[in-house]
């Protein structure tokens, strides 16, 4: 049996909840909208590339040179990742240059205390010092960047948001920012720079609702600015962007002038939390929209924000680690309550034998849901069997599944979907966490599965 949705007793007096699911669920299941597959790479993506990289943030006449024009463009003569554009703003009556503004910052892997020479304009001859700054680099021609913290512009979906560098001018969780954070937009601009930092930042861009990428977007750990740029080659469109990943420092976007960045309509779409481990984090997939939750969420077309701590269960004693306490930080600070609360741990819980601390930890974790976010309904989602069916497992799962009954919440079974007969095309080589096939057929599974309780 793959679900267990008991619905006898009234929630209050520590049994079933008798409120159906929302119409969402029905609604999917009724018009077959459940995916079968993973959300694959669109069939016509933007060109995506990262960059880390410093800006021409001024430059000074040193030599004039000779017959200028005012409004003359003129690219720095050295290697570039995006070059820079300089512009004529002043000559004098024999083409001497008098002004010059930077138009273009451009992109480059380091500054140089050199003279830089240049090419293009009427004239020729003109040189210039130059400085460099890593917080202006663009390849944008004379172009804006929309900020951060522009509440008309982006709307994130994480846990207590805010700058999470000091002075850095990015922004992410302010609790535990290695977990995940979300921040969705829509832009009619045909290229666009997302400004990032360097802090093991792990994400995936999706566009209206597909993921652009078969790679995922990932950043070193040094600190510095990065550019993750979107080019649609020219072709403006009305899109809906949202960027998925771990240890978030999102820094705004940069677009030409005319273009625009507004907040997306997602009252629409029912948001799902879950708390898990390493499967929840993603361990075994590739990259994180391979992840199953995501993957399972991207079929029931909700939006999915993923609490996973590799290692952690229902028995975790370290601090940040307690299910109760995980669950009164992040949704104690969540930027938006969720229509759906699942749990997903029991398997890091099987070697320890302590039962009665998970079902102390269980029951006091879904209290604290019920304080916190009361108009939510509680799902969990039984331990997996990477290898197959285990006695140790087998006990973790009958104890959730008294905790469900007990407590009146639906309790999905996916024991024994990963066996003995199964497991090589599904369980990575540490017999432990799935494979891109395995998180795809545990995701899609659980999707069709829930999309069945009403």
């Amino acid at each position: 049996m793959s679900i267990r949705n008991p619905t006898s007793k009234s929630r209050e007096t520590g049994s079933a909840d008798t409120r159906d699911f929302p119409s969402w669920f029905s609604r999917v299941q009724r018009l077959s909208m459940v995916r079968t597959t993973p959300i694959p790479v669109m069939d016509n993506p933007p060109d995506t590339i990262l960059t880390k990289g410093l800006g021409l943030s001024y430059v000074s006449v040193f030599n004039e040179g000779i017959d200028y024009s005012v409004g003359d463009n003129l690219t720095p003569a050295r290697e570039a990742i995006f070059q820079a554009t300089i512009r004529v703003t002043g000559v004098d009556e024999i083409g001497r240059i008098t002004s010059v503004a930077v138009q273009k910052p451009g992109c480059y892997e380091s500054s140089s205390s050199e003279l830089l020479d240049v090419t293009g304009g009427t004239g020729s001859g003109a040189r210039f010092t130059a400085s460099y700054n890593a917080g202006v680099a663009s390849a944008i021609y004379n172009g804006k960047t929309t900020q951060r913290q522009d509440e008309t512009a982006f709307d994130y979906l994480g846990y207590d948001i805010q700058d999470n560098t000091s002075g850095s001018g990015y922004r992410g969780n302010g609790v535990q920012n290695g977990t995940q954070c979300q921040i969705a937009w829509v832009s009619d601009a045909p290229y666009l720079e997302l400004r990032l930092i360097g802090g093991n930042y792990q994400g995936d861009l999706y566009v209206n609702g597909a993921r652009i990428s078969a790679e995922a977007i990932k950043t070193d750990t040094s600190g510095s600015p990065y550019l993750y740029a979107v080019d649609w080659a020219g072709v403006s469109d009305i899109r809906e962007y949202r960027l998925c990943g771990i240890n978030t420092g999102f820094g705004g976007i940069n677009t030409e002038l005319q273009y625009s960045i507004w907040t997306p309509d997602e009252n629409h779409k029912p948001i799902i939390w879950i708390m898990g481990d390493s499967y929840t984090v993603g361990i075994g997939a590739t990259q994180g929209s391979f992840n199953y939750f995501r993957i399972m969420c991207d079929a029931l077309g909700a939006i999915g924000l993923a609490d996973g701590i590799s290692g952690a269960g229902w028995t975790s004693i370290q601090p940040d680690r307690i299910p109760q306490q995980r669950v009164e930080m992040k949704l104690g600070s969540i930027t938006r309550q969720p229509n759906f609360v699942f749990f997903a741990m029991g398997y890091n819980d099987a070697n320890a034998g302590h039962i009665e601390l998970l079902k102390t930890n269980f029951r006091a974790s879904v209290k604290k849901v019920r304080e916190l976010c009361p108009l939510a309904q509680i799902v969990n989602i039984g331990p997996a069997t990477p290898l197959g069916k285990a006695s140790v497992l087998t006990a973790i799962r009958e104890a959730e599944m008294e905790l469900c009954e007990e407590l009146a919440i639906p309790y999905i079974d996916i024991d024994d979907w990963v066996n003995q007969y199964n497991k090589q095309m599904y369980t990575g080589s540490d017999n432990t966490h799935p494979t891109d096939a395995g998180h795809a057929f545990i995701g899609i599974r659980e999707a069709k599965t829930i999309s069945k309780i009403i």
